[in-house]
């Protein structure tokens, strides 16, 4: 006795399937997807969100000393035309920026991925600006901040942080109050478009 192979139903056929298989058309759909919603496979550049300006500040519990950081998400992708840290020192801590005359110190680099400055001034105002350009375009992000560190050598070091907003409008902290650790804080600068801090 053999066998009897059971033969198949042939179904209708899709009348779209002969001119767009199914495999084509989800190929299709994912690369329109990529496209619409990746901006870097538009641009010659990295992407607006890689060039975001950053600054994050290092305070070693038990240190005298405060580091302060700009640079991109993605030092590796961004080259910034230049950045610009100033510290300014000779204040009082009240809570608020200072609005009385500074004694300033300021450092910079050109054509740049990151830049840093440490000191041991406690408090300070932090003055950061990168500028990030392509073609004939570019983007200046900016933010001016005040820093005390409470209890610096004691058991529970903490900073406290205030935006200068009169100096920087926009200009925001994470937190005003974060405990001294090894680890660092980190937060973006205000993005001005190409006009630069108003």
């Amino acid at each position: 006795m053999s066998a009897r192979v059971p033969s198949r139903s042939k179904s209708p056929a899709d009348p779209l399937g002969r001119y767009a298989p199914a495999p084509f058309v989800a190929a299709s759909a994912v690369l329109v997807l990529l496209i619409v919603f990746t901006p870097v496979l538009l641009s010659t550049g990295p992407s607006p969100l890689l060039t975001q300006g950053e600054l994050t500040i290092d305070r070693v519990a038990g240190q005298n000393w405060t580091k302060f950081w700009v640079m991109p998400l993605d030092p590796h992708a961004v080259l910034y035309r230049s950045i610009t840290l100033a510290v300014g020192t000779g204040f009082s801590w009240n809570g608020t920026c200072p609005t009385s005359p500074l004694s300033w110190s300021t450092t910079s680099d050109t054509q740049t991925h990151a830049l840093s400055v440490n000191t041991t001034a406690d408090p300070v105002v932090v003055n950061a600006t990168a500028v990030y350009a392509m073609g004939a375009g570019r983007t200046v992000y900016a933010g001016e901040y005040a820093f005390d560190v409470v209890n610096p050598g004691g058991p529970s070091p903490t900073m406290l942080m205030v935006p200068c907003t009169s100096a920087t409008p926009g200009a925001t902290v994470p937190e005003p109050s974060v405990a001294v650790t090894n680890a660092s804080i980190t937060f973006g600068l205000v993005n001005y478009g190409s006009g630069g801090v108003p």
